[in-house]
């Protein structure tokens, strides 16, 4: 499995993922600090990789789950992105907002959480 997290920040989740579930996580993060801080803890898990810069110049076709927690001003540009570029089956795991005009597969919110939307991509149905 191939976990992508977009904007990951830390790699907090990259870093428990991978040796939770023994999965290969990337994480791409466009602040140079972030990304030098967890491009460094990677040294020290093999299934990590740290990609420096801005999501929308990588290929992400390859992604079985992705990991997105981004303000809904970006959706639009992002939705096309991932129509043009995810197979079919792909998992998209939104934190806090959801797509607009397109429901979520399922939606998980415990209380005084995050809540989280899952969509998976549907081809025949031009995904998002």
């Amino acid at each position: 499995m191939l976990f992508y997290d977009l904007g990951s920040g830390s790699g907090k989740i990259l870093f428990y993922l991978s040796k939770k579930y023994n999965i290969t996580c990337v994480g791409i993060e466009l602040s140079p600090l972030l990304y030098l801080y967890s491009k460094f803890k990677s040294l020290f898990f093999k299934r990590v990789k740290i990609k420096y810069g801005n999501f929308f110049q990588y290929d992400l076709s390859k992604a079985d789950v992705i990991y997105i927690f981004l303000l809904p001003k970006n959706y639009d540009k992002l939705r096309k992105k991932l129509n043009s570029e995810l197979k079919e089956g792909t998992k998209i795991i939104l934190s806090c907002w959801p797509f607009e005009n397109r429901k979520p597969n399922t939606i998980e919110k415990k209380e005084n959480a995050i809540t989280y939307y899952l969509y998976i991509v549907q081809k025949q149905k031009n995904c998002l």
